[in-house]
């Protein structure tokens, strides 16, 4: 009987690989699945985002989300029971990211001539 607890004993390491290995690969599929899902959704100009698809959109946390909502960085709407729940304008979140835009060199050179332009005219 005491041989049969040492063989248990010395398979339980190699038990616990097996078991570990399958474990993470399972988990890395599923993430994977998910994130390929994330991906394929399409919003539309009078679609309302929840928290999480805003934060997917803008490729943010769901945490740097409710620090904006709370410094009203970013535009939001209250809905649900006593106003809790928050929801996002997909075109509010398309401006969002506009105004955040960096212009090129080229684009500040048009707009200066256009700016000189108007000047002498």
């Amino acid at each position: 009987m005491k041989k049969n607890r040492k063989e248990v004993a010395d398979i339980l390491p190699q038990i616990y690989e097996y078991i570990d290995g399958v474990l993470k690969k399972s988990t890395e599929k599923i993430i994977e699945a998910f994130n390929k899902k994330q991906i394929e959704i399409n919003y539309c100009d009078g679609d309302f985002l929840d928290a999480i698809q805003a934060a997917n959109f803008l490729k943010l946390k769901v945490n740097t989300i409710y620090s904006k909502v709370s410094k009203r960085e970013i535009p939001f709407y209250k809905s649900g029971e006593k106003g809790r729940k928050l929801l996002f304008a997909f075109k509010d979140l398309e401006n969002y990211v506009s105004k955040s835009k960096i212009k090129s060199q080229q684009e500040i050179e048009n707009e200066a001539l256009t700016f000189l332009n108007s000047k002498k005219s």
